[in-house]
């Protein structure tokens, strides 16, 4: 039976942190992240990783991390089911207070467990604590150097409520990356399973669901570092063929009765996970949803729709650009 979480954090005590890794055909890449996740300071008290089902030598290359690591477990499928499926097959198996959601393509920097972990223990009502992001573009736009992604939510380590998180939001919009946050198990745990309907948004889904309803704390600085594009999963997202249909879910659910009580602090902070000109197209003739319009809405799709544009003839000018406005 899995361990409640601890409830007297706050109080002098210290949170374990738990992290669920899901693996398909990553063996070239899943050391590296298990390294940097053992390098750190604060180190997790266990790794759970899920292979997917995966058809290279990545299940040979875990036992082996396994066996000179006690921290990490493995859990296999069969077939492939994606990585909501296997992420949330790990999540059933966490022990820890804190849960981290890591991906075997992006790392993890010194100091962010240790960084994010202290601030929870310090704010025990903060759903998440987050980090700045280091992105890296697989198509090249970066040349070689990630682009720093300032969220621009507080300028010191510290916490933020969820009136504060909106009104912050509306100023400087930006997006919650699960790359770079850390949960508290005892509050995330009540959106689990992720929804598998929304495929590379569910963590995204929930991210604001909890900030919004909890708060969360923020580390300026840049601890995580992030594969965008390319062969990512994120990266799916471009084809609007099937994009379509998770962000029709994504506007949709926030009509459910168990997310009404956060539903308009969505449409105020103007939460979208896609600024494409399809996304404004979608909005303008669902009457189902053009609820959710607003002028800030608008004009944080209306900047999206003109970077997009610009990105085949200026690719590094336009995603710098971007991450430094809605970023």
């Amino acid at each position: 039976m899995r361990a409640p979480p601890c409830t007297n954090i706050g109080s002098g005590h210290r949170g374990t942190i738990s992290v669920v890794l899901p693996n398909y055909n990553d063996g070239a890449l899943i050391g590296r992240a298990v390294d940097a996740m053992l390098r750190q300071s604060r180190t997790p008290m266990e790794i759970i990783i899920v292979d997917d089902g995966s058809t290279d030598d990545s299940i040979t290359i875990i036992e082996d991390l396994c066996a000179r690591h006690k921290a990490l477990q493995l859990i296999t499928s069969s077939r492939n089911e994606g990585v909501v499926a296997a992420q949330n097959r790990g999540l059933t198996q966490v022990r820890g207070d804190y849960v981290f959601l890591a991906a075997a393509d992006d790392l993890i920097l010194d100091g962010f467990f240790e960084s994010t972990a202290s601030l929870l223990d310090a704010h025990p009502n903060s759903a998440l604590a987050l980090s700045d992001v280091l992105i890296r573009y697989a198509n090249g736009h970066d040349h070689g150097k990630p682009v720093h992604m300032h969220l621009g939510l507080t300028t010191q380590p510290g916490y933020l409520t969820g009136a504060e998180f909106t009104r912050r939001h509306v100023a400087h919009p930006t997006h919650l990356l699960t790359s770079s946050i850390l949960y508290r198990r005892a509050l995330a745990e009540s959106l689990w399973p992720l929804n598998e309907d929304l495929r590379w948004h569910a963590d995204y889904f929930n991210n604001y669901v909890l900030a919004l309803r909890h708060g969360l704390c923020h580390v300026p600085q840049p601890l995580t570092l992030r594969s965008e594009g390319g062969q990512s999963y994120s990266g799916k997202s471009r084809d609007w063929s099937h994009q379509k249909h998770v962000i029709s879910r994504f506007f949709e659910l926030l009509s459910a009765e168990r997310f009404r009580d956060v539903a308009s602090q969505f449409r105020q902070a103007a939460v979208t996970p896609d600024t494409r000109v399809r996304v404004t197209w979608m909005l303008a003739v669902r009457t189902d949803l053009r609820w959710y319009w607003t002028p800030a809405l608008a004009k944080r799709l209306a900047w999206g729709a003109i970077l997009h544009g610009l990105a085949p003839y200026v690719p590094s000018i336009a995603y710098r650009l971007y991450v430094k406005l809605f970023h």
